[in-house]
């Protein structure tokens, strides 16, 4: 994933909507692939009560 401190020119809004988007959708790819070869399963409850404690720790 590229850094925006050692690249200047992903300071601009729509430069950096291009580069992070696209690795953003890769990733997002290889979670569904991942997802789909891998039979368990999380709830609603479990995903997201992690992700808001990880937060509120911010």
């Amino acid at each position: 994933m590229s850094d925006i401190r050692s690249n200047p020119d992903l300071r601009n809004q729509e430069t950096y909507s291009k580069v992070f988007d696209v690795d953003i959708e890769r990733a997002l790819d290889e979670a569904d692939k991942a997802a789909a070869q891998d039979p368990e399963r999380f709830s609603h409850d479990e995903i997201f009560t992690g992700i808001r404690n990880r937060i509120k720790k911010l």
